[in-house]
């Protein structure tokens, strides 16, 4: 008869939910499983999957959120310098506001 050596961590099941895309631990013991037919399907991921993932999304966070910044940033300071170099821009933006 041959031996498993080692500890055993606890039956867990990481799953994926599509709708609102967070990682799900359930107990494999679970005799019910959450209802996602409203809120989207689950899908199991290997446990190592959030383990990767998240710190990846929140570098992408990190990263992204400042970029958007300061695009909206130059974005509305071209508009203002267009806007008033441009007559036919002027005319245009105040005939929106109307």
């Amino acid at each position: 008869m041959a031996a498993k050596r080692g500890v055993r961590s606890p039956g867990t099941s990481v799953y994926f939910n599509t709708a609102s895309w967070e990682f799900i631990d359930l107990p494999d013991d679970a005799s019910e499983v959450p209802d996602t037919t409203a809120r989207g399907r689950l899908i199991r991921v290997p446990p190592l999957v959030p383990i990767i993932f998240s710190p990846l999304a929140g570098l992408l966070f990190v990263i992204f959120v400042p970029l958007v910044g300061v695009a909206s940033l130059v974005l509305v300071i071209w508009r203002r310098i267009n806007s008033s170099v441009n007559p036919r821009h002027r005319m245009r933006l105040k005939e929106q506001h109307r």
